[in-house]
Order: C-alpha cells, then sequence, then structure tokens
C-alpha cells in the first residue's frame, strides 16, 4: 500500500501450523496497543525506599534480600496482549484439534514469555538470545564445604560435542544439525 514500513504498527498472528504440509494457516490477528503510562511494569515493582538509597552503590547482595521465584513474574502489555490472544484461540479450538506446542519470535526468548506459555499449559519453541549463559551440570562430586556446584562447563552454540548429536540432515546446501542435552541456565535453571 504504501511501498515502505511505516514506524508504530506492529501486530500478534496467531496461526496454526501444519508441519507435514509445510503451511500455515492463521486463526486470528490483533495490533499491539502499547500504553504510554506502563513502558516498563517492572520499574514500579522494583522502586527503592529512601534509607536504601546511597549516592554510591555497594557491591554484591544487598543485605536482607532474599531468593524469588522464577516461576512468579510481571508479564509485560504484550505478553498480557499475546495470552489473552492465545485463550481466546485455544478456547475457540476447544480441543478438536491438539495443540502442546507454541513457537514464538526470538524476542520471546526469555523466562516471562517462558512463564506466560507455561500458564497457557503448552510447550514453548523459541530462539534462544545469543547471549543466553548455558552451562552443563557439574561433573566434579561434592567436596564437603560450601555451597554445591549447580553449573558446569559452559556451552557455546558453534561449538558443540558431537556425542550429544542426535539428528544431521543436509539438502542441497542447507545443513540442519540437531542435539539434545541437559543445560542449566542462570535464569531459568534447566531445559
Amino acid at each position: 500500500m504504501h511501498g515502505k514500513s511505516i514506524h508504530g504498527l506492529s501486530y500478534l498472528a496467531v496461526s496454526l501450523v501444519s508441519v507435514s504440509q509445510r503451511r500455515s494457516y492463521p486463526i486470528a490477528i490483533e495490533q499491539i496497543v502499547r500504553c504510554e503510562t506502563s513502558s516498563n511494569p517492572a520499574a514500579s515493582l522494583t522502586e527503592e525506599s529512601d534509607d536504601t538509597k546511597t549516592s554510591k552503590s555497594k557491591r554484591g547482595r544487598p543485605k536482607g534480600s532474599r531468593n524469588k521465584n522464577k516461576r512468579d513474574v510481571v508479564l509485560s502489555d504484550t505478553l498480557k496482549q499475546l495470552q489473552t490472544l492465545l485463550k481466546e484461540v485455544l478456547h475457540r479450538i476447544d480441543n478438536l484439534i491438539p495443540i502442546r506446542y507454541l513457537v514464538l519470535d526470538g524476542y520471546f526468548g526469555n523466562n516471562n514469555a517462558l512463564q506466560m506459555v507455561n500458564q497457557c499449559g503448552l510447550h514453548l519453541i523459541s530462539k534462544l538470545r545469543a547471549d543466553a549463559a548455558l552451562s552443563l551440570p557439574p561433573t566434579t562430586s561434592y567436596k564437603g564445604h560450601g555451597r554445591p556446584a549447580i553449573y558446569g562447563e559452559r556451552i557455546h552454540s558453534h561449538k558443540i560435542d558431537k556425542k550429544y548429536s542426535v539428528f544431521t540432515q543436509t539438502v542441497d546446501t542447507l545443513r540442519t544439525d540437531v542435539y539434545q542435552m541437559e543445560l542449566r541456565n542462570k535464569i531459568s535453571q534447566t531445559y
């Protein structure tokens, strides 16, 4: 229509994908509406009191801070809108087609999106962020003092050992490698 992109317009689209037919069937499309008042919902929850504010930040963990449950997340406006749209689609389908997975763009490859998809009873398939710190479980045994290690050797996506390879396929010039392993991430523990 205009021949160029229009800044400020973005849409959420929910489609059923037939893997065998390699086709997508759109079910619902909705424009993303952003609120100016709540651009960062987590910012209002982490306001510090006047006595904890200092002119110079101290290193380390603040005194009295507690571990937080990674499953208790505050959903952004976009995730709330996507969750509402997804629940409407699932209600519309009403178990006629068994759906177990939701494929999302790499923008949604984070813990908040994962928890939102889990709340809908689905599994998330998404691209991880490039800076995701993935590690194998530790291979060393507990030495008897200190906290037991939960992270082992760090995995780099371009240097994965062949022992984790499950499937390799080459079609024309496109090579697909599938690996399977248990990994740990500092944000959401185990994948």
